[in-house]
């Protein structure tokens, strides 16, 4: 019902009042606010899709979720660089302007919406290892070539180990950092990030 004369509504009237131009006219003035407020609602549910929103769209996202797109800390070594063993192409982010040259605060909308999908998925987790499998998959569902595995030390810690050539310098620092929320209470967890 996107034109301002295609009217649902206008078809559930009785059928005697179908050839009545005032009646009509009345349904449609009663009726064409709501079907305003639909496709604004629609707008908005289409806008701030997790999977296609940008820039401030996500930046609304990550304020609902409770995950902001700035970093506490400075992740350093994570600028694409000629001369820097996995810092290469697909591998190192590229600089953007008024940003410090060794060290990035802010994330990307690829990186952050990956940071924002692993929020929601890790505060459902059950905090069982099967479940940890179904946030990882959950996550990186675009990338069928991460693998997951999970070690436990015996010693109220675990390693996660994640696999794959989707990795960037930036993801391997987020992780390595522990901003994914996928622990335990009272557990160590640790990242191992390998392409």
């Amino acid at each position: 019902m996107s034109s301002a004369t295609e009217n649902g509504y206008l078809n559930l009237s009785l059928w005697q009042y179908r050839s009545s131009p005032k009646f009509q006219a009345t349904l449609f003035a009663l009726t064409k606010p709501l079907l305003n407020v639909q496709e604004i609602l629609n707008l908005v549910r289409i806008r701030y899709d997790l999977d296609k929103g940008i820039g401030n769209q996500l930046d609304k996202l990550g304020e609902w979720i409770g995950l902001n797109r700035s970093l506490e800390s400075d992740l350093a070594g994570v600028f694409f660089s000629w001369d820097t063993p996995g810092l290469g192409w697909n591998q190192g982010i590229w600089k953007e302007p008024f940003v410090k040259d060794t060290t990035i605060t802010k994330l990307d909308d690829e990186t952050y919406r990956i940071f924002l999908k692993a929020k929601v998925v890790a505060n459902a987790w059950d905090g069982t290892r099967e479940g940890a499998y179904r946030v990882i998959d959950v996550i990186f569902a675009d990338n069928p070539d991460v693998i997951m595995q999970i070690k436990d030390n015996y010693d109220l810690s675990f390693t996660i180990t994640l696999k794959g050539s989707f990795f960037n310098a930036l993801i391997k620092e987020i992780f390595k950092k522990n901003y994914l929320p996928l622990k335990p209470a009272g557990i160590a967890v640790k990242y191992d990030m390998e392409d």
